[in-house]
């Protein structure tokens, strides 16, 4: 028992001692955890040429983040009917985001299909510091830079339910009045998205 207090006591005083210099840095226990829905602006990607970019960049504008890569089947499943959409919706920021580990992977995909998105990619720790935990997810971002909405896994772009839902979310200027449905993990039959990693 006595062991077993000490361990505790010893790892507590080495949290202190790593806490204490990484205040005075300015560290951030969001650094590590994620932060908040607040946060979101903190997300970051690369775009094909390499230049780094944050979410920052759209402060004030609602806008849509949807997460896929090219080795994800639920993803490539549904990028038809994504794009469909996303072309009858020109006044939408879309930003499509890949998880694949390399520029080349992703534009190969798009060029197949003939899909018309830019390359854009980021990592598992940027995507998980938002709240994106499985591909393919599309998430809502209001101007506030808010979390409105994340669907994870699959959806049915063609749904005329699903489409106004993300209307809805993206707020006035585009359908009306901004919809306050925080849609943490709908459950439809047969969409489930891949966790990260597999």
């Amino acid at each position: 028992m006595r062991s077993h207090l000490a361990r505790w006591i010893t790892v507590l005083m080495l949290i202190c001692m790593a806490v204490g210099p990484a205040q005075a840095a300015g560290f951030k226990w969001s650094d590590i955890f994620g932060g908040s829905a607040k946060d979101a602006y903190s997300f970051k990607w690369m775009d094909k040429a390499g230049a780094m970019h944050s979410l920052g960049e759209f402060k004030g504008r609602a806008l849509i983040i949807h997460f896929w890569a090219s080795w994800c089947r639920p993803c490539t499943e549904e990028m038809s009917g994504m794009l469909k959409w996303v072309k009858a919706h020109p006044d939408v920021t879309f930003l499509p985001v890949s998880l694949d580990k390399n520029a080349r992977d992703a534009e190969r995909f798009l060029t197949s299909r003939e899909i018309d998105f830019p390359v854009l990619l980021t990592d598992e720790a940027q995507a998980r510091g938002i709240g994106a935990v499985s591909l393919p997810t599309t998430m809502v971002i209001a101007t506030d830079g808010a979390v409105k909405q994340n669907h994870r896994g699959p959806r049915d772009w063609n749904s005329s339910a699903f489409s106004s839902q993300l209307l809805d979310g993206l707020g006035a200027g585009l359908s009306g009045q901004a919809g306050d449905a925080d849609v943490q993990q709908e459950k439809q039959k047969g969409h489930s998205g891949h966790e990260f990693g597999h």
